[in-house]
């Protein structure tokens, strides 16, 4: 029993001895080839800096650009709506597409590295609202066909837009509604121009338009602001910044035929009226007056209902004077009428009825054309 014993001891000795040797052994050949894992790490670690450094301290090449950078715009207009003659604005759904001869970083003359990125060169002019949307500028990078050759930018605006109506001419007048952008910087660094090879256009389906209007056009207007802050311009020269200014004009124009209708149907009944008066015999003076009178009052009535769908609106407008017109005439008939009872004043020529209704109408005639072409 003891000699197994020591025998299996024995095994177990020689075991042990033998993993020792096999991994002292193995230390000795890493010694030997001069190989250590923790310089390799190191290695490595030193080798993918290198690399790095190598890849940072290259220095991208970047265009040179001649200045003022020209930005051609073109602006399509998808949605237009909320025009009305109570509301100072209006809102539109627009496509705004920026072209550029250079990429987003360019090299100036004074070796200055420039971002020509649209966001830091331009703004548009707008009106902050619950429904506002700015979709930012996308890259599409170069455009490498005829029509465009260019770097190229877009974005989508749903947006309101400030208006000034203009309504001296109503019920015939045309709007030109403004979208406006500007330049954030000088006019030496940045300018604005309409693209010439994509014209801008509009969406000849707009539903949203309100009955009544329609839009006839689009067209470009350059020009430039000054402003109050300080520039040093290439050559030394102090002055104040100017900014490029370029602005859509959308004429939207009335049917103004319809309206025109709607507008004085009342007046022209009212003077109607005042030429019957004319039919009536002399001696029935008490009837001419009568009517005459009533229309005064239908001319006025027809005059504030014209007067409250402008209401606000400050300036004289063709409305107003045809509607004054119209009155002065009917005032005009019933002197006539008076002038006929009377015989302290004698006019021969209107004493007849029939040429009192011939120069009563021609004047008439006369003044709304003049009103209407001029």
């Amino acid at each position: 029993m003891g000699y197994k014993l020591s025998l299996k001891f024995t095994f177990i000795l020689l075991l042990i001895s033998n993993c020792v040797f096999s991994q002292d052994q193995k230390y000795q050949m890493q010694q030997l080839s001069g190989f250590n894992q923790d310089d390799n790490t190191k290695n490595k670690r030193l080798n993918t800096k290198e690399s790095l450094i190598k890849t940072y301290s290259s220095k991208p090449i970047y265009e040179n650009a001649t200045f003022p950078l020209k930005y051609d715009i073109e602006i399509n207009i998808d949605d237009l709506y909320n025009l009305d003659i109570k509301q100072d604005y209006f809102f539109s759904k627009l496509y705004i597409s920026a072209y550029l001869d250079y990429d987003s970083l360019v090299i100036g003359s004074d070796q200055k590295l420039y971002n020509t990125l649209p966001k830091n060169n331009f703004i548009l002019k707008k009106q902050l609202g619950d429904e506002s949307y700015f979709s930012g500028w996308v890259y599409q990078g170069y455009l490498d066909d005829s029509l465009y050759n260019k770097y190229s930018y877009a974005s989508e605006v749903e947006n309101n837009f400030h208006h000034v109506w203009d309504l001296k001419n109503y019920p015939f007048d045309r709007q030109f509604l403004k979208i406006k952008l500007i330049a954030s910087e000088d006019s030496s660094m940045v300018i604005l121009k309409p693209s010439e090879n994509l014209p801008s256009s509009f969406n000849n389906t707009i539903s949203s338009l309100k009955k009544g209007y329609f839009i006839k056009g689009v067209s470009f207007s350059e020009s430039y602001i000054n402003s109050p802050f300080d520039f040093v311009d290439n050559k030394g020269n102090f002055r104040k910044k100017v900014f490029s200014v370029l602005t859509l004009n959308v004429e939207v124009n009335r049917s103004g035929s319809w309206l025109f209708v709607k507008l004085f149907l009342g007046s022209f009944l009212s003077f109607f009226i005042s030429l019957i008066v004319f039919m009536i015999p002399t001696r029935e003076f008490e009837s001419k007056i009568s009517l005459s009178i009533g229309a005064i009052f239908g001319a006025i009535g027809n005059r504030y209902f014209v007067d409250s769908a402008m209401s606000g609106v400050q300036v004289l407008t063709k409305a107003d004077i045809i509607n004054n017109i119209i009155l002065l005439l009917i005032v005009f008939n019933i002197v006539i009428v008076t002038l006929q009872k009377t015989k302290k004043y004698n006019i021969p020529y209107l004493e007849n009825n029939d040429n009192a209704i011939y120069l009563s109408s021609l004047i008439f005639i006369l003044s709304i054309f003049l009103v209407l072409i001029f």
